[in-house]
């Protein structure tokens, strides 16, 4: 990467956990971000943007996004730009019979409409000429079943086959990078929620439990240096990595 490059994020899930971890990052790296959560970031920095924005109202997310971004990305100005698609929920962590259908909905629209939708937005907005990076945050759920956990398994699939496919109609195009990210077990608010359910509700809660107490998760800061070293490199094309691994 060039040293002088004018560069820009739009980091989703930034008020705790990954998102904020990798905001973070980029900002000590001289990006301009724009952030967005449900509630504040308490991110202090000249070059940080916070937008309280809850990704399930879809309406305003676009409305939102729209007005805040498409002149951003399209004027010409930034040299590189990311998109880091973090933001997700778990849903109700219970048996598919349970499953409230209005829930299910609401998750469907966090974990993959939203994110699909801003992987489109950015590539059809940006300046021809600026280098764009998505990542979308992934995990093992994509690709393994879970008892009590089909909302998010689901979501999870949906949203990786759509990153494959987004990447494959744009194969040709060099200033695009695409990486499908999986950060493994991460010591986040995620993991708590997890942990905090009853066996009889949700059959995997032993197995949360057992990475709590193997001492086995993550720092979100480490998991946002490996997303920031992707958002810098310039490779192109699609890939799909885990933590700690580099190929």
């Amino acid at each position: 990467m060039n040293a002088n490059e004018s560069k820009f994020a739009f980091v989703t899930g930034t008020s705790s956990g990954i998102g904020k971890a990798t905001a973070e990052e980029l900002l000590s790296k001289d990006w301009e971000v724009i952030g967005t959560a449900r509630r504040d970031a308490n991110i202090n920095n000249k070059n940080y943007e916070h937008l309280n924005i809850d990704l399930i109202d879809l309406d305003r997310i676009v409305n939102e996004i729209t007005r805040n971004l498409k002149s951003k990305i399209s004027d010409g100005k930034y040299d590189r730009i990311a998109l880091v698609n973090n933001a997700a929920g778990t849903g109700e962590l219970l048996k598919l019979e349970h499953l409230d259908p209005g829930k299910l909905r609401d998750l469907y629209t966090l974990n993959t409409v939203v994110p699909v939708w801003l992987m489109g937005f950015f590539y059809k907005n940006k300046s021809k000429n600026s280098k764009l990076r998505v990542i979308d945050i992934s995990t093992g759920a994509a690709h393994q079943a879970y008892p009590g956990m089909a909302a998010y398994c689901g979501t999870k699939a949906s949203l990786l086959m759509s990153g494959k496919v987004f990447a494959g109609e744009n194969s040709e195009d060099k200033n695009l990078a695409f990486l499908s990210y999986e950060p493994g077990t991460v010591d986040t608010e995620m993991q708590l929620e997890a942990r905090s359910q009853s066996q009889v509700e949700f059959p995997s809660v032993e197995m949360f439990k057992a990475m709590k107490a193997k001492n086995i998760l993550v720092d979100p800061a480490l998991v946002a240096k490996e997303i920031v070293d992707f958002l810098e490199n310039n490779e192109s094309g699609y890939s799909q990595r885990r933590f700690g691994v580099k190929s």
